[in-house]
C-alpha cells in the first residue's frame, strides 16, 4: 500500500517543497511507493539484477534469464518478466532487439517515457513543476551537445515525432536534475528512479529523511523526528564532505549555493 505524509509546500528559498502532513517519528515512513513513475536499472547492472524486482542475480538460487527476443533485460521469474512486459517492455522490446547495441541508460530511459504517451503532446504533467535547469545546462557546451544527441536518438529509436525532440530535451534535464540512483541493500547503485513527488523533496547538508529502496519500492524514511508543517529534507549529495566539496558538487550538478543550516555553522568556524 502506497503512503504519502506529506503536502506540497512553497520554499522562499528553494520554491517547492515538502513538509509533513502529520508527526512523523525516527525512522517511520514519510512516502512509499511500491512502484514508482520511472524505475530502469542501468546498462552495467542488466547482467546482474533483475530489471523489474532489481533483485540481485547472486542473491537467488536460478540464474537471472534474458528476454528471449531483444535479450537485453533479464529476470528472476516468469512472473517478474510478465510484469515488466506489461509495465513497457512489450513496447521496448521490438526497438531493443533491431539496436546494434544496449543504449546508454539515459537513453533507454527517455524511450520508455516516450513509448508510454505516445499519443500526447506533452508527458505527465507532474513533470512540469520540476527545475530543468535547462540554461544552466547549456552554458557546458560539452554537456548540452550530449545531451541534445541523447534527446535526439531516444525520439528516433521509438518513432517518436520530431516535433517532440524540445520536450524530451526538457525532460531529460528534468531527470538529470531530480532523478535518484537506485540501490541494492548495501547501497550500490544499479538503477535509476524518478518519482515527481519524491523529486519535491529539498536539500539539506543535515537531512532529516532519507531516500531507500527495497527492491522496486521506494520509500522516503525519518532521520529525525519531523513535527507536522516542517519542512522534509533530503541530501543530494554525500554530506560527511568539509563544506567546500559540498558547496562545489551541488554548484556543478545542482546549480545552487546551499544555504543550509550546516552550511552556515561550518561557514562560521571557518
Amino acid at each position: 500500500m502506497d503512503i504519502n505524509n506529506t503536502i506540497v509546500i512553497t520554499d522562499p528559498i528553494a520554491g517547492s517543497g515538502l513538509a509533513a502532513s502529520q508527526d512523523i517519528g525516527i525512522g517511520d515512513v514519510i512516502i512509499q511507493l511500491s512502484s514508482p513513475y520511472l524505475l530502469i536499472v542501468e546498462k552495467e547492472a542488466l547482467e546482474n539484477v533483475c530489471s523489474f524486482c532489481l533483485i540481485e542475480a547472486s542473491s537467488v538460487d536460478i540464474p537471472l534469464k534474458r528476454c528471449s527476443a531483444c535479450r537485453v533485460p533479464r529476470y528472476c521469474s516468469s512472473g517478474c518478466q510478465k510484469k515488466d512486459w506489461t509495465v513497457v517492455h512489450q513496447k521496448e522490446c521490438p526497438i531493443l532487439k533491431k539496436l546494434p547495441d544496449i543504449p546508454p541508460t539515459p537513453v533507454r530511459a527517455l524511450m520508455q517515457l516516450l513509448l508510454r504517451h505516445q499519443h500526447g503532446t506533452s508527458l505527465d504533467p507532474r513533470w512540469a513543476g520540476l527545475e530543468s535547469h535547462v540554461a544552466d545546462m547549456k552554458k557546458d557546451r560539452k554537456r548540452w551537445d550530449e545531451i541534445v544527441l541523447q534527446a535526439q536518438a531516444a525520439v528516433g529509436f521509438s518513432k517518436s515525432p520530431q516535433d517532440r525532440i524540445e520536450v524530451t530535451i526538457q525532460v531529460l534535464c528534468r531527470m538529470i536534475t531530480n532523478a535518484f540512483r537506485a540501490t541494492l541493500a548495501d547501497d550500490s547503485p544499479v538503477g535509476l528512479c524518478f518519482e515527481p513527488i519524491l523529486a519535491l523533496a529539498n536539500h539539506s547538508c543535515s537531512p532529516n529523511a532519507v531516500v531507500v529502496f527495497d527492491g522496486r519500492s521506494v520509500a522516503l524514511r525519518a532521520l529525525d523526528s519531523i513535527k507536522k508543517g516542517e519542512q522534509v529534507f533530503i541530501s543530494y549529495i554525500t554530506a560527511m564532505e568539509d563544506r567546500t566539496s559540498r558547496q562545489r558538487d551541488l554548484k556543478q550538478r545542482y546549480f545552487f549555493d546551499c544555504q543550509c543550516e550546516k552550511c552556515r555553522e561550518d561557514e562560521t568556524s571557518i
